[in-house]
C-alpha cells in the first residue's frame, strides 16, 4: 500500500507533533510513504522524525522550478488562461 501525505512542515519543523506517531505507525505497518510537507523548514526538529526523511521531500513552496514548469503550461495549455483571467 502507498500512502502519501501532504503536511505542513512535517518531518521539518515544529507544527503538528501528533502526526508523527501516526506515520511511524504506518510505516511500521509495511506501507510506503511519501511525504511533502508545504512549507519545509531547513531543519529536523523533533528527533522521532529523522527517520521518516527518508521518506520526505524537501521543496520550498515556491520554486524556480515550479515556477518555470507553469510558464511552460501556460503556453502548451492556453485554456489554463481562463483559470488566471478574473472578470
Amino acid at each position: 500500500m502507498k500512502i502519501f501525505y501532504i503536511t505542513a512542515q512535517i518531518p521539518w519543523g515544529k507544527g503538528k507533533t501528533f502526526i508523527i506517531d501516526e506515520i511511524l505507525a504506518v510505516k511500521e505497518a509495511g506501507a510506503k510513504l511519501l511525504i511533502i510537507p508545504r512549507n519545509p523548514t531547513k531543519e529536523v526538529f523533533h528527533q522521532g522524525a529523522q527517520v521518516l526523511l527518508e521518506n520526505a521531500v524537501w521543496l520550498p513552496l515556491v520554486n524556480p522550478k515550479m515556477i518555470g514548469i507553469f510558464f511552460i503550461s501556460l503556453v502548451i495549455k492556453p485554456h489554463l488562461w481562463k483559470v488566471l483571467i478574473v472578470r
